[in-house]
């Protein structure tokens, strides 16, 4: 992208997908296994070879025995070739079985597995995990055409004693009737005797169904790894069945340690490794985490208005971003996947929210470092940097040329973390959004006010509690640790600063003191008006609660005077809650709840257990200085010399309008063009059979129960 393109005016021509002709050797589990192209679909097969060089040769001369047979990687074959009996195989899964299950059905599991795996109904206590009935312990299963059953499951699967598909496969979503199997790990199919086995797809280009893969004998079982998302057919003893791969979202807490270090081995190669480097090494789809920050500042720090929050795009835009998240840590490691943090378990589980797991130091670092500079500096993301010098690279930065919010001013080149805003801790908060919130917005008839609340109250308190706001002059503590919340006044700021109230300087060079290099009201822009004449123009009483906020200001000896004087010196946010919040990692599974929501709105709406309104729309708030629903035309007023404020009217941003383009490509294979608001929440459905990924579950909450039920079981 130019650093001067306009991401809301939609590109000629059409976007293609980039290529994905070639193969790739990758190691799994000792095992070589070669990704290959069919009909532009990476499929593997396996040796048992411990080590291997990438072969640049044709598929006939690849490798000789089984491994010739084109196809996915397969353990179920012969002993020779590294055959692993199907009684072993169940037996080394369920050895770390979780402790209510009884081991005697463990030791019976060794010689009648599916038996034992379907009675498990309800009998499993995942660890950390409260509240709410658990899924049957078991396979995914089908009934075939002769009426016999064949099951499938994952490593994940039988270790949460959840199936894949929970909360998508009912018949009136129509995704019933198949086997979901996860990409790029290994996935067991199990039959009640010997039979033959072999997988196909349809070829993309000639459109013909093409076998992919032939198990060389007979067996009961059989184990594959399918490397890219699609439909394949699986034949077992003539009698068919529907497989459909995805990419699988987990929460963070419930993938195995591997799963998990793989997902932030991923993560972090992102942040360290810039998009010149990346794309010689992972391929021309791979984009560095400043990339991504800079899509985001183009969209959020814009001088006009927000593109991406407080009005009705706010979901798509984050699904989209997470896409090319996942996108891209998928070229780096293509077992991985954008996985999610449902953070209301922390208070389902009564943990305090600063001692999430998800700030341990190998996970996302401290929520708020106590050295006082309020940077990591322990664990994975010490020290973690803000791209220097980025005015080459970005037409958004702030005047010490860091890629950061225009208005925040903060020269430290690290990403910086803060637990209180304006010395109100976690921002008067003490838990973050709840399953009663969500339960509550779960109520709602209307997508625009589910829409309202995923950005404000179920979402939005994380950004707060973990960016933080600091650098205002001590003599307003008293006032703010008594009105609470007081993200409000950033907030605020941010408007006076689309208004052109705010000025930011131009330019600070990497010596000047940061006490130098601030923002701040010229006297040009007053027009002559005093302090209460500007808030009262500027909508502040429109905007922010007379109780507390106007009321108390004399109480603690503060003038309208003074409140303008702080707002336009601003201070300075952590990342998280700034424009370049996606600097900050914990960024990246924040938005899966979200999206996981309103997945189960829609199919639960399907299904007839929920009504609401899915026209186009968002419902704005009073008292909010963040919800302004006002544009600021900047055309053709020179921002860097010119005292001239915008025009202000109010209107909704571009970016949240229905038939606005969004500024995603190459998403999913086969997409051609930018999408609009109502195409993109179209084709993002639950509901649509072309999704490449899906969450493990939409149904299951883990401190929740039943998500449309008043029962709560906090």
């Amino acid at each position: 992208m130019d650093i001067d393109s306009n991401p809301y005016t939609p590109l000629n021509g059409s976007v293609g997908s980039p290529s994905y002709q070639k193969a790739r050797l990758v190691r799994v589990a000792g095992l070589a296994t070669v990704g290959l192209l069919l009909g532009g679909v990476a499929v593997y097969t396996t040796t048992t070879s411990t080590a291997a060089a990438p072969h640049t040769g044709n598929l006939e001369t690849m490798s000789s025995g089984p491994a010739q047979t084109k196809g996915v990687s397969s353990d179920a074959v012969s002993d020779a070739s590294g055959y692993v009996p199907m009684f072993t195989k169940i037996t080394s899964i369920l050895s770390g079985a979780p402790s209510s299950v009884a081991q005697d059905e463990v030791d019976q599991a060794a010689t009648n597995p599916a038996e034992i795996m379907t009675k498990r109904a309800k009998k499993v206590a995942t660890p950390a995990v409260v509240g709410g009935d658990k899924s049957d312990w078991g396979l995914q299963s089908i009934t075939l055409t002769y009426g016999e059953t064949l099951y499938v499951s994952g490593e994940a699967e039988r270790r949460l004693g959840r199936p894949l598909g929970d909360g998508y496969a009912y018949p009136e979503t129509g995704l019933d009737n198949r086997l979901f199997v996860r990409v790029g790990h290994e996935t067991t199919f199990e039959f009640g005797r010997k039979t033959t086995w072999s997988l196909k797809q349809t070829d993309a280009t000639t459109k013909q169904s093409v076998n992919v893969y032939t198990h060389p004998e007979e067996s009961e079982s059989l184990a594959l790894t399918i490397e890219d998302p699609g439909k394949y057919t699986i034949v077992v003893g003539g009698q068919e069945a529907t497989v459909d791969a995805r990419v699988v979202r987990y929460e963070v807490r419930d993938l195995s340690d591997d799963d998990r270090n793989a997902y932030l081995d991923a993560l972090h190669t992102m942040y360290y490794v810039n998009d010149e480097e990346g794309a010689q090494t992972y391929g021309d789809r791979y984009k560095s985490a400043a990339w991504l920050v800079r899509q985001h500042l183009y969209g959020a720090a814009s001088r006009e208005c927000d593109h991406w929050h407080d009005d009705a795009g706010v979901i798509n835009h984050h699904v989209g971003i997470t896409w090319e998240l996942e996108n891209i840590l998928r070229t780096i490691d293509s077992s991985t996947a954008a996985h999610y943090w449902d953070y209301t378990r922390e208070a389902a589980e009564d943990i305090e929210w600063y001692d999430s797991p998800f700030f341990d130091d190998d996970w996302f670092g401290a929520t708020s470092p106590i050295d006082g500079e309020k940077i990591i500096t322990k664990g994975r993301w010490a020290y973690l940097p803000v791209m220097e010098s980025a005015r080459s690279y970005s037409n958004i930065t702030n005047p010490y040329g860091l890629l950061r919010s225009p208005w925040n001013t903060d020269n430290t080149p690290y990403v910086m973390r803060h637990n209180a805003t304006l010395w109100s801790f976690a921002d008067g908060n003490t838990e973050f959004p709840t399953c009663s919130n969500f339960k509550t917005a779960a109520e709602y008839d209307w997508i625009g006010t589910m829409f309202n609340r995923l950005n404000g109250e179920l979402h939005g308190p994380v950004h707060l509690m973990i960016g933080g706001h600091w650098g205002w002059s001590e003599k307003w503590r008293e006032y703010m640790v008594s009105v609470s919340e007081t993200d409000g006044f950033l907030l605020f700021a941010k408007f006076l600063w689309r208004q052109g109230f705010i000025h930011t300087p131009d330019y600070c060079s990497s010596d000047t003191p940061q006490s130098e290099c601030t923002t701040h009201c010229p006297d040009e822009v007053k027009d002559g008006m005093n302090a209460s004449e500007i808030l009262k123009v500027a909508g502040a009483h429109r905007l922010i609660e007379a109780d507390p906020y106007w009321d108390s200001l004399s109480t603690y000896g503060h003038t309208h005077e003074d409140l303008l004087d702080a707002l336009c010196s601003i201070g300075h946010p952590g990342e998280m809650f700034s424009s370049a919040a996606p600097y900050d990692p914990i960024f990246w599974p924040l938005h899966g709840t979200a999206e996981r929501f309103m997945g189960l709105m829609r199919v639960s709406k399907a299904r007839g257990l929920a009504t609401f309104s899915e026209k186009w729309g968002y419902a704005h708030n009073t008292y909010n200085p963040s919800d302004t629903d006002t544009y600021c035309d900047w055309s053709g007023i020179d921002q860097t010399n010119s005292f001239e404020r915008p025009t202000c009217i109010r209107q909704s941003c571009s970016g949240h309008r229905e038939d606005d383009t969004l500024p995603f490509e190459g998403l999913w294979s086969g997409q051609s063009g930018l999408y609009t608001n109502s195409e993109f929440y179209e084709f993002s459905s639950p509901l649509n059979d072309d999704m490449p990924y899906m969450y493990d579950s939409l149904e299951y909450w883990a401190g929740c129960g039943d998500m449309l039920s008043d029962d709560d079981d906090e």
